[in-house]
């Protein structure tokens, strides 16, 4: 089983009693937690100062896959979750002892590299066997892919992100919108789970432990449960990339005389997406006329930046 397969995979085991809210599940009932409506603009800048994410309860309770499998984390974490017509929002405070220690590594998108990192993983179908998985580190690079017993990264979305080291540790926002996963029209319950990385203490957590002895059981089956979606539809994944292509062709002509050619295109390429793992390409091209070309392929393609939005 592969790195980031361990990096997501989790189980529902009995918590220990303690604060926060450890005691939020047992073996036989699972890891509740409810989002709210979000209400108004949402800007995705990692501040959380909307008043949503002031109602939302807080998901915590966190406990150590490793090093120490199953003790407290040395770090607290609170994960809440605001929705909107048209995505979800996911916000996290990640405490920190010590912020100026917290590791800000860039590197390229879906590489975990040695930072920080904040994951979250979203079983929208609630088929319990498949996941949607986003994660952010402290200098705001994304990963994203699918997990199922392993976290295929060939998957990516369109979504958007923010991070930023606080006094009190950092902090990180996402923005993913409903037509990058798949769910039924009446939203319902969800299976989440979240995890947070700290490569400085050799530490991760996780909002649902798994233990390890456990992990070929099929970790989608044992997330929690995210409740209160209401009103929500799925969207058609369509995705716009307009382009413009400009050429000058000089040629000699007589003496002293030159012919120069000019032409200007101006086109886009498009996604579509048709389920899950498939996605309808569309290339069109204006050169004199219009040209059209569709095909169908696997995966669905996308990069995240930072936005503001209307929900």
């Amino acid at each position: 089983m592969t790195l980031l397969a361990l990096l997501f995979a989790t189980l529902l085991v009995p918590a220990p009693a303690a604060g926060g809210d450890e005691d939020r599940c047992t073996v036989n009932t699972a890891c509740t937690l409810t989002a709210e409506p979000a209400r108004g603009s949402i800007t995705v800048d990692a501040v959380l100062d909307e008043p949503g994410w002031q109602r939302a309860p807080a998901a915590s309770g966190f406990r150590q896959f490793e090093p120490n499998e199953g003790a407290a984390p040395s770090q607290r974490t609170e994960v809440r979750i605001l929705y909107g017509e048209t995505a979800l929002y996911v916000g996290a405070v990640l405490y920190d002892d010590e912020p100026g220690r917290v590791w800000r590594t860039l590197g390229r998108r879906d590489a975990l590299n040695q930072a920080d990192w904040f994951l979250v993983a979203i079983d929208s179908y609630f088929d319990r066997k498949t996941a949607y998985t986003f994660g952010v580190n402290a200098a705001g690079v994304q990963l994203d892919g699918i997990m199922t017993r392993d976290l295929d990264t060939s998957w990516d979305a369109v979504w958007d992100s923010a991070a930023r080291v606080t006094d009190e540790g950092w902090a990180v926002e996402l923005r993913i919108p409903y037509s990058m996963l798949r769910f039924e029209e009446s939203g319902g319950q969800w299976g989440i789970n979240f995890r947070r990385v700290i490569p400085r203490l050799s530490e991760t957590s996780e909002w649902v432990l798994v233990r390890r002895s456990e992990l070929a059981g099929g970790a989608v089956a044992r997330y929690g449960i995210l409740q209160g979606l209401e009103d929500i539809e799925p969207r058609r994944n369509l995705q716009i990339t307009p382009y413009t292509l400009s050429r000058l062709q000089t040629e000699e002509g007589a003496p002293d005389e030159r012919l120069t050619t000019r032409a200007f295109d101006v086109g886009g390429d498009g996604n579509q997406a048709c389920g899950t793992f498939e996605r309808l390409i569309i290339e069109i091209e204006k050169i004199l006329g219009i040209r059209a070309k569709t095909s169908s392929i696997g995966g669905v393609g996308g990069g995240g930046q930072t936005s503001q939005q209307q929900d």
